[in-house]
């Protein structure tokens, strides 16, 4: 599977032997220990794979924000380098809805940065210029009560996952949990920590996980709510057609 450094931008192959593997000092906060563990690091520029390392390539890694208010609600405009090459891209923009606009998330995926960074541009605008239309459309949800002793952090991502579309990666939960317990001004816990969260909200009958393989890269979860009630939401439509 090809990786593109979230450091240097250069491209190379997560199955190739001759990647480099490097000792590294991590912290385990759960624990409140530190191991060595081995890490593959980029071959051109030595930067680190593992999210935990000094100086690793998801802290280095390109990322475009923009949150635009609508006359529905706020949208968050969201571009990142993803480092594994899906269907032969890179890059990907994805729109967040908020509280008070649920939609559907829009994404469109780019094979280079300089497509990624103008379509990002285009899609900010489109937006601001009013040029989008949002199409209503109603999803049955089984979402069981939450008992009221369950720990804020598994609240916060439950309501990541109201934003996400069904079948998420384990990475793409995190992300906009992460993003939500920062607005509340809080400091998010490890991607190990809620690994082990989804893992208790599954058995309580509240989200769907299901362990897929990665390849080299290991493996990951698809991630759904179970669905009960009926909300309405909205999605974004191609905004081409709007251009």
């Amino acid at each position: 599977m090809k990786h593109l450094c979230g450091n240097c931008e250069r491209i190379y192959d997560d199955e190739d032997p001759n990647v480099p593997i490097e000792p590294f000092e991590i912290w385990i906060e759960e624990e409140k220990r530190k191991i060595i563990v081995p890490v593959r690091v980029c071959p051109f520029c030595g930067s680190p794979e593992h999210s935990r390392a000094p100086g690793n390539q998801w802290e280095k890694r390109f990322h475009l924000v923009d949150i635009v208010k609508l006359k529905e609600g706020s949208v968050s405009v969201s571009t990142i380098n993803l480092m594994t090459e899906r269907d032969g891209y890179f890059f990907e923009t994805m729109i967040f809805g908020s509280e008070e606009l649920q939609l559907e998330n829009y994404i469109e995926r780019y094979r280079t940065k300089e497509e990624a960074i103008k379509r990002h541009k285009e899609i900010v605008q489109l937006l601001k210029s009013g040029r989008y239309k949002l199409k209503p459309s109603i999803y049955t949800l089984i979402l069981q009560k939450i008992p009221e002793e369950l720990p804020w952090h598994q609240k916060m991502i439950l309501k990541a996952l109201r934003y996400l579309p069904p079948k998420s990666l384990t990475g793409e939960v995190y992300r906009k949990y992460a993003e939500l317990v920062r607005k509340e001004g809080y400091t998010p816990l490890t991607i190990r920590r809620v690994s082990s969260l989804l893992k208790e909200l599954a058995n309580l009958g509240l989200i769907e996980c299901k362990l897929v393989s990665l390849g080299r890269c290991g493996r990951s979860k698809l991630i759904s709510l179970k669905f009960e009630e009926k909300t309405k939401k909205g999605e974004i439509v191609e905004p081409n057609s709007f251009i």
